[in-house]
């Protein structure tokens, strides 16, 4: 897979331009849409939705149905439930996490993510691991923002291993072993975006992007026919462009060791971190993964960000129509195809 190298790291942020309804073609026209916007906060992010539609009862149906779909997702997945929902039981996450050595019953929603996880696991020899909640909760990074002795490492190290799930799809039911601690975050808002997405164009919106705090899914095109165009800016330095995503139908999904992390004594430690050491991965400052599923985008943004450049190429021609850029010490890597979809770069 090619290579190219540009300048240094990045996050996500979108750009709105000016949109026009398209002709329908011949002596009749589409009907006149308008542009709607709503945000809502779920997941521990601000999500934002814009979209086109004929008229505000429909978008406010269609809002209302994404955001249902987040909080549907959210409630499911939320391993603190008991801080955060008024009953923490309509998790299943928390349930499985409350019952270790027993088959707790769950959605299929929640089969399917684990499988999913499970599957990237397997694929990138255990970079991404949903069992490495304790070692989040050892480092606190919401809270005390604790930096861990190694011997406070090695003794949870060995529950980070998602190879002790076992994910009874036939039986509807999940098991973990006692200490372990199943997290999420690596991937729910990315299910939940393309829940959302998909609400969407059952509903008849042809013509939407939702951000939800770095997950951005483009639904469709403008309504004038050219593709979302999704801007990646310098994480260190605000309002520094460094190009554009034009997407059409794709997930652009971004991780950093910008998005949750602290700093002591001159050293930054991030929330990203590698299921081997317990400690954050140190082999890319910035990833963003382009794909037609949020879900995967998500999920493969986590494990390229652990393994740095060199999944780009033993990893990701596993995971068809995938495209990625990898930002590190060194500069920046992409895929061909992610060079294709940069519509400029800034020098």
């Amino acid at each position: 897979m090619k290579r190219n190298i540009f300048p240094p790291r990045l996050t996500l942020m979108i750009f709105f331009a000016l949109m026009l309804p398209i002709s329908a073609g011949g002596c009749r026209s589409a009907p006149s849409l308008t542009e709607f916007s709503r945000e809502f906060f779920t997941m521990d992010t601000i999500v934002s939705v814009t979209l086109y539609a004929p008229d505000q009862s429909l978008a406010d149906e269609a809002f209302d149905a994404a955001q249902g779909e987040f909080s549907r997702v959210h409630q499911l997945t939320d391993r603190f439930a008991a801080q955060n929902l008024p009953d923490p039981n309509v998790s299943d996450i928390y349930r499985i996490n409350q019952n270790p050595g027993q088959a707790v019953p769950v959605s299929p929603d929640t089969i399917f993510l684990i499988q999913s996880a499970l599957e990237v696991s397997r694929q990138s020899q255990g970079a991404f691991d949903i069992a490495i909640g304790p070692l989040m909760d050892l480092w606190d990074f919401k809270g005390a923002k604790h930096i861990p002795a190694q011997a406070e490492l090695d003794a949870l190290l060995p529950l980070a291993d998602d190879r002790l799930i076992q994910a009874d799809a036939e039986a509807g039911a999940v098991t973990i072993q006692p200490g372990m601690v199943l997290d999420m975050g690596g991937l729910a808002k990315g299910y939940a975006t393309d829940c959302a997405a998909d609400v969407l164009r059952d509903m008849g919106i042809r013509h939407a992007i939702i951000n939800a705090g770095g997950n951005v899914y483009a639904l469709g095109r403008k309504p004038d026919g050219s593709p979302w165009r999704v801007g990646i800016r310098h994480p260190r330095k605000d309002g520094a462009l460094l190009g554009v995503v034009e997407a059409a139908d794709q997930a652009v999904v971004s991780s950093g060791d910008y998005e949750r992390y602290f700093e002591a004594d001159g050293v930054r430690y991030h929330h990203i971190l590698d299921p081997k050491t317990g400690r954050p991965a140190s082999s890319a400052i910035s990833v963003t993964i382009v794909n037609s599923k949020s879900l995967t985008a998500d999920l493969l943004s986590t494990t390229v960000f652990v393994l740095g450049r060199e999944s780009l190429d033993d990893l990701l021609p596993r995971f068809a129509g995938t495209e990625a850029l990898v930002m590190d010490e060194d500069g920046m890597a992409v895929t061909g195809g992610m060079n294709d979809l940069l519509a400029s770069v800034s020098p």
